[in-house]
């Protein structure tokens, strides 16, 4: 059993207000105290199942999260994580009226299951996430709420003989999709990469991919590729370049 905790004052407080498709950051002017307190459990040989709770504590402002999360080692190469929290938040006048936040107290939930598949070969996962158009968490770090999102993605890879000019071939893919919490679209995206390392520690990996995202109501097509590659001929002298093509929201 580990057990960890810290507590902090701060006498200048940050703010972050996320939003849906942006947010905003301000500051609170005074100090506030904050506290952390995690306790994590073993179970069986590689499982582990664990609990956290978080304050943040000011004049007219408070935020707090409560959660449970776990590692459940299903074989050598399997697992499924979760995590599940819920948040209450309550902001001084001065905010909600500046930023349009709801009075009262803010209370939601964020979660998220993944599964995953490891081994010298296959990479596979499957992850869906949910996180409440109230949701914050003011001692970490979430930019966007009011979002599900499922995640799909594969990955092979082939390794060299011991004297080939290339020692490790990958190529996968993965395809996301999000909406909001009323099912209205945030990004379709479907990426596939494929990657070779070779002599003199190179690297190359190309990325394409297209999504499809709706932002202030509008919808955008938008195809993407990446190129990166490095190589060092020497111990004193690596050399690099990347490049990116395509649409930018």
């Amino acid at each position: 059993t580990a057990v960890g905790a810290y507590v902090a004052r701060d006498e200048v407080t940050n703010i972050l207000l996320p939003g849906k498709e942006s947010s905003d950051l301000t500051t609170l002017g005074e100090s506030s105290l904050a506290g952390v307190v995690r306790v994590r459990r073993d179970v069986g040989a590689n499982s582990t199942l664990g609990a956290r709770v978080t304050a943040r504590e000011g004049d007219g402002y408070s935020n707090r999260v409560v959660g449970l999360d776990g590692l459940l080692r299903l074989a050598k190469a399997d697992s499924i994580t979760f995590q599940v929290l819920r948040s209450a938040t309550e902001y001084p006048d001065e905010i909600r009226t500046e930023f349009g936040q709801p009075d009262g107290t803010l209370t939601d939930l964020g979660a998220v299951l993944r599964y995953e598949h490891q081994s010298r070969d296959w990479w596979w996962k499957a992850e869906a996430s949910s996180v409440g158009r109230e949701y914050r968490a003011d001692s970490g770090f979430v930019p966007q709420v009011d979002v599900r999102q499922g995640t799909l993605g594969l990955q092979r890879t082939w390794w060299g003989a011991k004297d080939a000019w290339r020692s490790r071939t990958q190529w996968g893919g993965d395809w996301n999709y999000s909406t909001d919490q009323d099912g209205e679209l945030i990004e379709n995206e479907f990426e596939s990469w494929a990657n070779f390392n070779g002599p003199m520690q190179s690297y190359v990996e190309i990325d394409v991919g297209w999504r499809e995202r709706v932002y202030e109501g509008e919808r955008f097509d938008m195809a993407f590729q990446h190129v990166y590659g490095e190589i060092r001929p020497s111990g004193a002298l690596w050399l690099g370049v990347a490049a990116s093509f395509g649409d930018q929201l």
